[in-house]
């Protein structure tokens, strides 16, 4: 069930529940939350009671220009904004998923406490040093993991999991957005430093 997007309590604009909040009761284990090959699954995420691992996808469009990738895009007021998994406005409806078995929902994350990615904002940056980081640029570029002989797992809208390289993402198909719209520059340029450190 795609749902809204979480954030620590700090920033009052997201819904007090992650994706993986409202899950793990049918879960049964927060482990399984935890991927044992992520050399930062023992640190916490804004959603404290999960350690790092995966994070949901979350993207969306400029609402006054329609440009994606735009790192100074407004959030979204409506749902026609958001290109992503996970909304920020409302819960997405199932009718608006098109083609789920060619969207990303969960992708692999490591070095940053995000609950979800927004694959186009590779100009953020964050300090992860209180917790043993570093003072990360390009955010999100550094921080999806592709530990797993250079790939990460990705979980679809559909239900299926998928190892894959970074970049074999937008191959054809841009997975990232609802639409398979081309990706941003700031998201291919992402996801090849991703795959550049891949490992």
């Amino acid at each position: 069930m795609p749902l809204r997007r979480f954030a620590p309590v700090v920033s009052p604009n997201f819904d007090d529940n992650s994706w993986r909040t409202v899950a793990q009761p049918y879960i049964k284990s927060t482990q399984v939350f935890s991927c044992p090959s992520n050399p930062d699954n023992g640190k916490i995420t804004y959603d404290p009671e999960f350690n790092r691992s995966y994070a949901g996808n979350c993207n969306w469009v400029n609402r006054d220009t329609g440009e994606v990738g735009s790192p100074s895009a407004p959030q979204p007021t409506t749902a026609e904004h958001e290109t992503g998994f996970f909304g920020q406005v409302s819960p997405l409806k199932l009718a608006q998923f098109d083609s789920p078995a060619q969207l990303i929902a969960v992708t692999e994350i490591w070095h940053v406490p995000y609950v979800t990615v927004i694959i186009d904002r590779n100009d953020l940056s964050f300090d992860d040093t209180p917790s043993g980081g570093q003072n990360w640029s390009n955010v999100y570029g550094n921080a999806l993991f592709a530990g797993h002989m250079g790939t990460s797992n990705y979980l679809f809208a559909d239900g299926h999991v998928k190892a894959m390289r970074p970049l074999q993402t937008i191959q054809g198909t841009n997975l990232w957005y609802r639409s398979g719209a081309p990706i941003s520059a700031g998201g291919r340029d992402a996801l090849a430093l991703a795959q550049q450190k891949a490992f």
